[in-house]
């Protein structure tokens, strides 16, 4: 393994730790889901909880660094390739069009020489 396969694995379970902890915090601090549940909201769990948020942010930007190359090459499949064929399309019924075209007054040209 890698050495930037170990750093993406590393990263991608901070996140998952992470985002257990921004939910968890978040469940205790919420005003609305403990005491339905009936427990009281823990005050001390807000600083906590932006801590995580704020981390996630960071573990994001170097998830997403890790893997611009695919992200790159993933947009550029779906959504530039895609676009080029369309273009290549058309072009390609543009010319089977005009190919039809010059076919019937080809035809027509000759019908009207042999007519007398």
């Amino acid at each position: 393994m890698g050495i930037w396969q170990r750093v993406s694995l590393v990263t991608n379970i901070a996140l998952l730790i992470d985002v257990i902890a921004i939910v968890w915090t978040g469940i205790n601090i919420s005003q609305v889901v403990v005491p339905a549940l009936g427990g009281t909201a823990v005050r001390g769990s807000h600083g906590t909880h932006g801590l995580a948020a704020n981390l996630f942010y960071v573990l994001a930007a170097i998830h997403v660094l890790l893997h611009i190359k695919w992200i790159g090459q993933t947009f550029k499949r779906f959504f530039i390739q895609p676009s080029l064929a369309r273009k290549l399309k058309s072009l390609g019924r543009l010319w089977i069009a005009q190919t039809a075209q010059i076919i019937c007054l080809e035809l027509l040209y000759k019908l009207n020489t042999i007519a007398p």
